[in-house]
C-alpha cells in the first residue's frame, strides 16, 4: 500500500484495534520489551548539567589536571562507543521480534523462540548498522576537524591560557589575518561536509531501518542484498520514499502533540518521570511506537505479509503450543 494516507489511517486503526479492542496491559508489556531493545539505537542518554563553576575554577582545574582531562574524554569515548555497538546489536534482534509481533500477534510465538529465529538475519542486519555507525563517525571525525581552531580559541579564551602555542592552527585568534581567511574556509567545508553527511546517513540508516529490515523479514535475505535492493528502490522510486518522509515527519508532529496532551493529564511532574523511565515510557508511549511501526508495514508491506492467516509456521515450530495465533475480538465475543 503506497498512498500516504491510507497507509496513516489504516495503522492507526490497528493500532486502536490491537490495543484498545479489547484493553490488555499484559499485551502492551508483552509489546513494550522487544519495542525497547527495537528503539534503542533512536536516542541517547541524556544529561543535566548545573553550572556552578566560575571561569577562574575551569581555569585551574585544566591547568592541573589537562592530562586527567583528556584522559577522561577518551575514556567516555570509548565507554559510548561500546554502548553503541552494543545497542546496536539488542536493537537489531528487537526489531524483527517487533515486526514478527505486528504482523503474527504477540501471543503467536514465545519470546526466547523468535530470539533464536531471527539470530542470522539479525546478525547481517547488525553489520549493516556498523557500516552506518562507522560513517557516522568519519562524519564526526571531520566535524570535529572543522572545529578545532574555533574550540581551541574558545578553550583559551574560557581559561585565560595558551595550552597550545606550538600549534597555531588550533587557535584561530592567533593566526594572521591572510591565514585566518583560508583556515575559516576549510573549517567551514568540513563542518558543511560532515553535517550534510550525517543528515544523508540517517536519511538512508532510516529507510534501511524500515523498508531494508521488512525485506530482509519477508523474504529471509541478508542485510548487504536489502541495503542493495534499497538502493534500486531509491533510483527506482525516489518520490515513494520522499512521501514516506512526510509520514513520519506528521507521525512526529501527532506524537509531540499526544505527549504534550500526556504531560498536562498526568500534571507534567508524574508524565515526565514515566517517560524518563525507558522501559515504562515505552509502555506509556505504545500507542505511539505501534502505530509507528504498522505505518511500515501498511506503506511498504503486501497483501500477505499484512495477512496473519498467509503465513505459515516456521518448520522448528512445530507443537501447537509454540504457535498460538490470538483469535479476533468478534470470536472471543461469540
Amino acid at each position: 500500500m503506497q498512498n500516504l494516507s491510507d497507509a496513516l489511517s489504516q495503522a492507526f486503526r490497528k493500532m486502536k484495534e490491537t490495543l484498545f479492542s479489547p484493553f490488555s496491559l499484559s499485551l502492551w508489556f508483552t509489546l513494550a520489551f522487544p519495542a525497547f531493545l527495537a528503539n534503542l539505537t533512536s536516542g541517547g542518554f541524556r544529561f543535566n548539567f548545573v553550572q556552578t563553576t566560575s571561569k577562574e575554577k575551569i581555569s585551574t582545574f585544566l591547568t592541573e589536571h589537562f592530562l586527567l582531562f583528556l584522559l577522561l574524554l577518551a575514556f567516555v569515548l570509548l565507554v559510548s562507543i561500546a554502548l553503541s555497538v552494543l545497542f546496536y546489536w539488542l536493537g537489531s534482534r528487537g526489531r524483527f521480534i517487533f515486526l514478527d509481533m505486528l504482523v503474527r500477534g504477540a501471543d503467536a510465538e514465545r519470546f526466547g523462540s523468535r530470539w533464536s529465529r531471527f539470530k542470522h538475519l539479525a546478525n547481517s542486519f547488525f553489520q549493516i548498522k556498523l557500516v552506518f555507525f562507522l560513517f557516522y563517525f568519519l562524519c564526526g571525525l571531520l566535524g570535529i576537524a572543522g572545529l578545532l581552531p574555533i574550540l581551541g580559541s574558545l578553550l583559551n579564551a574560557l581559561t585565560g591560557n595558551e595550552y597550545f602555542p606550538d600549534l597555531p592552527h588550533l587557535d584561530y585568534s592567533t593566526l594572521p589575518p591572510d591565514q585566518q581567511k583560508w583556515v575559516f574556509g576549510i573549517c567551514v567545508i568540513l563542518i558543511s561536509t560532515a553535517v550534510l553527511g550525517i543528515l544523508i546517513l540517517a536519511i538512508l540508516e532510516t529507510f534501511f531501518n524500515d523498508y531494508g529490515a521488512l525485506l530482509m523479514y519477508r523474504e529471509g535475505i541478508s542485510g548487504w542484498n536489502a541495503l542493495l535492493a534499497l538502493f534500486a528502490a531509491l533510483r527506482e522510486q525516489p518520490f515513494r520514499f520522499a512521501k514516506y518522509i512526510w509520514g513520519l515527519i506528521l507521525i512526529q508532529i501527532l506524537s509531540a502533540l499526544a505527549i504534550f496532551a500526556f504531560l498536562i493529564v498526568t500534571c507534567c511532574c508524574i508524565g515526565y518521570i514515566l517517560l524518563l523511565i525507558p522501559y515504562i515510557s515505552t509502555v506509556v508511549m505504545m500507542p505511539i511506537i505501534y502505530t509507528r511501526w504498522q505505518f511500515i508495514l501498511e506503506y511498504f508491506g503486501d497483501p500477505g505479509l499484512l495477512s496473519q492467516e498467509n503465513r505459515t509456521p516456521p518448520v522448528v515450530e512445530e507443537g501447537i503450543d509454540r504457535y498460538i495465533i490470538r483469535p479476533e475480538p468478534e470470536a472471543m465475543d461469540r
